[in-house]
């Protein structure tokens, strides 16, 4: 369900942040200015935050709320299936954009 996510209340969200990769600070500014995707945070069964603590950590360094998707109740054990994925390249987000020669371009920048 989409919810507003205050400062304070992602602040609590990440108290229950065990298991994440650290925090990376150039992350969490890059997201300081966050639109809505309809990306979610993802909170276990236990409360514990399984996805989402760079947005989480952006609304808390910003000090504005913003609108996520948040679902609950999801096994644990899910969490080995999240951000597996491959990330998307400089020549990816060019082509995205429509930029000819998007990879070659990206590999001269």
């Amino acid at each position: 369900m989409k919810e507003l996510i205050t400062p304070t209340r992602a602040s609590q969200l990440l108290e229950n942040n065990k298991n994440n990769r650290k925090i990376n600070l150039n992350v969490v500014r890059s997201l300081s200015k966050w639109e809505y995707n309809g990306q979610s945070v993802i909170i276990s069964s236990t409360g514990e935050l399984l996805d989402g603590q760079h947005r989480l950590a952006a609304c808390v360094h910003s000090g504005k709320a913003i609108e996520s998707e948040v679902v609950y109740n999801v096994s644990a054990t899910a969490f080995a299936t999240m951000d597996t994925g491959r990330l998307r390249s400089a020549g990816d987000c060019l082509s995205i954009a429509g930029v000819k020669y998007s990879a070659l371009i990206a590999t001269v920048m």
